[in-house]
């Protein structure tokens, strides 16, 4: 009973849109519930429908963990928990707000990272797979499934090729 489509496309959906570096709250319930009902309407009317969750894997929050980490470890890291992870990044993010040098700190590691540190790529490497798999696991009971867990570092090799076509 559901009218089909005239032409057979394909469309990409980006929802769902975590930061691994961040616990999940309700805005990111939100949009997975509704990209991936969406979803099911696209494919339902006879088109392909592809789902991204596009992480939010880089830039400063990536940074402040990465900080205070190292701060807290330094190079003796602990095994690597999303208990952990959930617990830092709002202390990070905090203190980021209230001390300059340590927002400064982690400015610098998050341009150290982008840069491909190794230690730092390492860490962070071992934070998205351990974010990853806790996300997928709140996914899977909202029943959202996503084809492809792409983020925003993924999409970085691209930016001085659109730095130049916009110049």
């Amino acid at each position: 009973g559901v009218p089909q489509a005239e032409c057979k496309e394909t469309i990409v959906l980006d929802y769902g849109n975590p930061n691994v570096a961040k616990p999940l709250h309700v805005g990111h319930l939100r949009s997975a519930i509704i990209g991936e009902a969406l979803k099911r309407i696209i494919t339902a009317t006879g088109r392909t429908a592809i789902g991204d969750v596009h992480l939010g894997d880089w830039g400063l929050p990536m940074g402040l963990v990465l900080a205070e980490l190292e701060e807290r470890y330094g190079k003796n890291l602990p095994l690597l928990t999303t208990d952990l992870l959930n617990e830092i990044y709002p202390f990070a993010s905090k203190k980021s707000k209230e001390d300059s040098e340590f927002l400064e700190k982690a400015r610098n590691i998050t341009a150290k990272l982008q840069k491909g540190d190794p230690a730092y790529q390492e860490t962070w490497k071992a934070m998205i797979a351990l974010s990853i798999e806790d996300i997928k696991k709140t996914f899977i009971r909202l029943g959202a499934t996503f084809d492809y867990w792409y983020g925003e570092s993924d999409s970085s090799k691209y930016v001085p090729e659109l730095i130049e076509i916009l110049k």
